[in-house]
């Protein structure tokens, strides 16, 4: 698939996953206020993947390639989201580049725990930084731009 394709994919996703509240409204269901200190937002996010990561990667499996449906605690709600902003911001780099990108599936369900997961691996620790960044701006979330309707 390409990189456009995931990217939409993504951004459908995100469009569902709005229902739980701007990201900020996520990780203030899981840290209280106040929202002072970057290092302090960056641990908080941080301890918050470390306690969920086992729990999501299995739900993002069984929901995506065995539509199955779980419900999500807090913390894994604000780690499923950090994801999916994290792969919108990397696809859209990637659908973007001179050299055309692909993931080596047909399956748009592997292709989005792809853009998940491994996208996640390589810069998750980044676009946890952007976030606590975005936050102490006062801006509901670290993506540039809302997600389009």
């Amino acid at each position: 698939m390409k990189t456009d394709e995931v990217l939409n994919a993504c951004i459908d996703m995100m469009r569902e996953h709005i229902g739980r509240g701007q990201t900020l409204d996520l990780y203030l269901a899981v840290v209280p206020p106040p929202l002072d200190d970057f290092a302090t937002i960056v641990s908080c996010i941080q301890q918050a993947d470390d306690h969920t990561r086992a729990a999501l990667l299995k739900k993002i499996d069984k929901t995506l390639m065995d539509s199955e449906t779980h419900r999500e605690t807090d913390g894994e709600a604000l780690m499923f989201r950090l994801r999916l902003e994290n792969a919108i911001r990397m696809l859209t780099v990637l659908s973007k580049a001179k050299v055309p990108c692909e993931v080596s599936t047909t399956i748009p369900e592997e292709a989005v725990i792809w853009a998940l997961t491994t996208l996640w691996s390589g810069s998750g620790v980044q676009w946890v930084c952007r976030t606590a960044q975005a936050f102490l701006e006062g801006r509901p979330s670290a993506l540039p731009w809302p997600i389009p309707n």
